[in-house]
């Protein structure tokens, strides 16, 4: 992996509402990674997007958003997995690149989701999904009444208390008062959090991620290619996968996050020890704590006293989440993309809003596929 570089990123249509599709908001955000790289946008060959809403129906959004760039590539993927699915993608461009099917690879989301006032699985059903239909049978709306079961049992068997849950969305509002593309910037303290309703007991208002617009990507390429010389390295690589449905999900307290992210230090030859920031999954405050532990970097019975201590908080001993994470930043429907892109900002010594102060190796944790984190993927990516 130590061969290949993100040598650009862009990103664009980060709001409540657009005018433009999830198309344009593709292409816009495509137009800024390639300028980023220093490419022309026809010297992409591989093209990888995941679903999002605003396309056309079916899953063939890599082709889409290819012909609308103009783009006949060698190389596409749809890797449908939901969080993690942009970090699959970064890898699958590697062995495309390796295989010598391709030399430059193309990795996007958008999404209009928030205009369209659209929801992938927001408690519907499709005609012929059962283990949903069970789901929804047993009282658990996807996504949240699931991942409100899952917090549930966190709290009972590792101690994790309210206000230590709270104070994740609090830890992340902090970052997010000083990113100018943050969409929640005004400061919470952890009262506030508990006063708000519950959607999903334990989970409250804030303690969930947003609905929002927006569009990224990233440039994959092969390291002495890198056109520009800002190249972030990528070190090393994990994924996992273990169910589709909650009811295959036991135990509800951790994830396979812990065989992704020991995949990828090994392959990188690192330790949470030499990660400097973190970017994790947070479409629910329950994620960072059970990603956190899972991963290593805390036991499950002290992570919530580790978050409300404000380690991971500006000036924090793990920074995580500096933009603000899918609770105050952004979040379109798939945010995995938007770790990697804030993650090689940090480590350019170019974050929009707070700078973590000599940032050389970060991680990105993207959760997603099945109910409440079915799929992990863990990028370790170093500075150039």
């Amino acid at each position: 992996m130590n061969d290949f570089v993100i040598s650009g990123i862009g990103d664009a249509g980060i709001g409540y509402h657009t005018e433009f599709s999830a198309l344009e908001l593709i292409a816009q955000s495509t137009l800024h990674a390639c300028a980023d790289a220093g490419i022309p946008v026809d010297a992409i060959d591989g093209v990888c997007v995941s679903k999002t809403v605003g396309l056309a129906p079916g899953d063939r959004p890599a082709l889409e958003v290819a012909e609308y760039l103009g783009l006949r590539p060698s190389f596409i993927d749809t890797t449908l997995a939901g969080g993690a699915a942009p970090l699959i993608q970064i890898q699958r461009a590697c062995l495309a690149i390796e295989a010598g099917m391709c030399s430059r690879v193309l990795v996007a989301f958008g999404s209009t989701q928030a205009s369209s006032r659209q929801r992938s699985l927001a408690g519907h059903v499709r005609a012929g999904d059962d283990t949903r239909r069970l789901e929804q049978l047993a009282g658990l709306p996807a996504p949240i009444g699931i991942a409100a079961l899952a917090a549930a049992r966190f709290m009972s068997e590792c101690g994790l208390t309210p206000e230590q849950l709270a104070s994740v969305a609090v830890a992340q509002r902090r970052w997010a008062q000083h990113h100018p593309q943050a969409l929640r910037r005004d400061p919470i303290t952890i009262a506030d959090v508990l006063g708000t309703p519950y959607v999903a007991s334990p989970l409250h208002r804030e303690e969930l991620c947003m609905v929002s617009n927006g569009a990224g990507a990233v440039i994959v390429e092969r390291a002495p290619g890198a056109t520009a010389g800002r190249g972030v390295r990528i070190l090393g690589y994990g994924e996992a996968h273990s169910h589709f449905s909650i009811f295959e999900a036991l135990p509800l307290t951790s994830t396979v996050a812990s065989t992704s992210s020991a995949a990828a230090f090994a392959q990188s030859g690192l330790s949470t020890d030499d990660v400097d920031v973190v970017q994790i999954y947070d479409a629910f405050a329950i994620l960072p704590p059970v990603l956190l532990s899972d991963i290593g970097f805390c036991e499950r019975g002290e992570v919530g006293e580790f978050i409300q201590a404000g380690e991971t908080s500006p000036g924090g001993s793990l920074p995580m989440n500096t933009q603000g994470g899918g609770l105050s930043h952004c979040h379109p429907g798939v945010y995995g993309l938007f770790l990697v892109i804030e993650a090689v900002r940090q480590l350019r010594g170019e974050a929009l809003g707070l700078q973590v102060s000599d940032a050389g190796v970060a991680l990105c944790q993207g959760s997603g596929g099945g109910a409440f984190g079915g799929s992990q993927a863990t990028v370790i990516l170093g500075a150039a």
